[in-house]
């Protein structure tokens, strides 16, 4: 499964938030599966993609290995392939 991420840095709690959708043209290109991440690690030495991928592999209880940002790895908002669900 893809999934569309909107990742906030600084934040004062780690949690993830299932958005109703994010549309790109008009279109939800990711049937409604668009999250809000927010992280309290700095983006800085993929610190806060790992704590992204940690807490996305938590919420949808698989392995850390499963999760995998596929785009944005430098941009707030990113793609992620989350496999096994």
């Amino acid at each position: 499964m893809r999934i569309i991420c909107h990742i906030t840095p600084h934040a004062k709690e780690n949690k993830v938030e299932k958005q109703q959708v994010l549309a790109l043209g008009g279109i939800d290109a990711f049937n409604g599966n668009s999250y809000k991440v927010y992280v309290t690690a700095p983006p800085e030495d993929s610190k806060a993609n790992k704590k992204v991928i940690e807490l996305l592999a938590d919420y949808f209880k698989v392995a850390k290995s499963q999760v995998k940002i596929i785009k944005g790895e430098v941009s707030r908002n990113k793609i992620v392939e989350i496999v096994g669900i």
